[in-house]
């Protein structure tokens, strides 16, 4: 790997405008002015840039094969080189120093305030384990140290894009005159989980149970054993199957919204809801009832200590018949038990399905524009994650050793690991929906803290 390459020139390099003086020289203040003007924190980038650039050309010349051995910290360090290259220049220590003291002691002097004041704020910085609190996409990340307990608002354009709550970088944040920027992240962020078990292995390495002192991990010792536990953990991630999980309901059938479509014969709607409330364990609705839906239900639950179980509900207008419920078998049962109540006043005319973890249309032969509205569907796929989320509070969990969560908050181990778990379940969910779920009720429910409640 050779030292990065930035289309605007170093500061030693002739200026591009012809005239034969350095560009330091030049129009280098001039241009630094502009960019300034423009985005703050887009010149603080281009400074960084250009300050690393000249520091691993110094480095490369001044200490040679003794600078490059700093790739060896990486599996890969050109796929990781934002991080590593910022790692090799402040912290990987050349002949008992990092390269940056080496490189203030020769030329600081010959460096404008800004350079020495950012440098200078480069060197206080530390590499550590940051968790995503919360994103303004094309603007800033909320982080938190998960090692020092410190949080920063980074002002993070392209990060803010692909980051989302609950994510865990391994990166360097620097603090400059009341910014905070990232300068130096690794390539691979991790879900909770993996990072939960980062710091385990970290705070093992290092007999350390509590919060560390940033300037422990200002070591470079330090920093090379997390950044070796963050690259196992990657490759351990690879490695898994990357198939998710398929939500099932309480009979064990995969979750498939299914929305059986019937016509009603006219002037049969009033005969059609008496043959649906003549169903054995079909509540039909209450006068003043909205909804208008017929709830069919079903003595009992496979999983749970539940007297009954819902399994679909049913729609009627003057025309048409709508029965939806949360799997195919399901549905293959209740469109039997209609047909027959209702014979020949109902004729059947579509069945659609919709997968709740898909961002893609709605399945139905014959293909039709969807009946169901997406604010209706949404409705129903919220409604199953409540209640399916409700019951999970006394459902035995084994990865929390067959508690369930509300026996495990109970300990300071069992709300750590709680933690951990919830904070993995709302990272998935921050990634497969646009409207993600909000979690916060059930943090409180388990006395948890709560994202930007502290």
């Amino acid at each position: 790997m050779s030292p990065p390459e930035f289309p605007r020139p170093g500061r030693n390099d002739p200026c591009p405008c012809g005239s034969g003086r350095k560009y330091k020289h030049c129009h280098l203040r001039a241009d630094e002015e502009a960019r300034s003007v423009a985005s703050p924190v887009q010149h603080l980038h281009d400074l960084d840039g250009r300050l690393v650039h000249d520091l691993c050309g110094y480095a490369k010349k001044r200490f040679g094969d003794a600078w490059w051995s700093f790739e060896e910290d990486f599996v890969d360090a050109e796929e990781s080189a934002q991080l590593s290259l910022a790692w090799s220049v402040f912290h990987h220590r050349v002949e008992g120093a990092p390269v940056v003291d080496r490189y203030l002691e020769e030329k600081g002097r010959r460096l404008s305030t800004e350079e020495r004041t950012w440098l200078a704020a480069q060197k206080a910085a530390w590499l550590s384990v940051w968790e995503v609190l919360s994103v303004e996409p094309g603007k800033a990340v909320v982080l938190r140290d998960l090692i020092t307990g410190e949080e920063r608002r980074v002002a993070e354009v392209g990060g803010s894009r692909t980051l989302v709550a609950r994510d865990a970088v391994l990166a360097r944040v620097v603090d400059h005159e009341g910014s905070s920027l990232l300068c130096g992240v690794h390539p691979r962020p991790l879900p909770p989980i993996s990072a939960a078990e980062v710091l385990r292995r970290m705070r093992s390495s290092l007999r350390r149970r509590g919060p560390l002192d940033p300037d422990r991990l200002r070591d470079d010792a330090v920093g090379r054993i997390l950044i070796r536990i963050w690259e196992e953990a990657v490759a351990s991630l690879d490695a898994r199957p990357r198939l998710p999980k398929a939500l099932q309901n309480t009979d064990g059938d995969p979750l498939l919204l299914t929305t059986d479509h019937f016509e009603v014969m006219p002037g049969a709607a009033s005969a059609v809801a008496a043959g649906l409330s003549a169903i054995a364990d079909v509540d039909p609705p209450d006068p003043g009832d909205e909804s208008g839906a017929y709830v069919f239900k079903r003595p009992g639950n496979r999983v749970h200590d539940w007297e009954n179980t819902i399994v679909g509900s049913a729609r009627i207008s003057e025309k048409t018949l709508r029965l939806e419920t949360n799997s195919q078998n399901r549905a293959d049962a209740l469109r039997r038990m209609v047909e027959s109540a209702c014979g020949p006043m109902i004729r059947h005319r579509l069945r659609e399905h919709a997968d709740p973890l898909s961002e893609k249309a709605p399945r139905g032969l014959p293909v039709a524009a969807p009946s169901i509205p997406p604010d209706e569907a949404a409705r129903i796929v919220h409604e199953f994650k409540r209640r399916h989320y409700q019951n999970w509070l006394d459902e035995s969990i084994p990865a929390l050793g067959g508690k369930t969560p509300r026996e495990a908050v109970r300990t300071a181990r069992g709300r750590t690991a709680v933690d951990v778990l919830l904070k993995d379940i709302e990272n998935r969910e921050q990634r497969v929906e646009d409207s993600p779920f909000d979690f916060s009720w059930l943090r409180r429910e388990l006395g948890l803290d709560v994202p930007g409640k502290r």
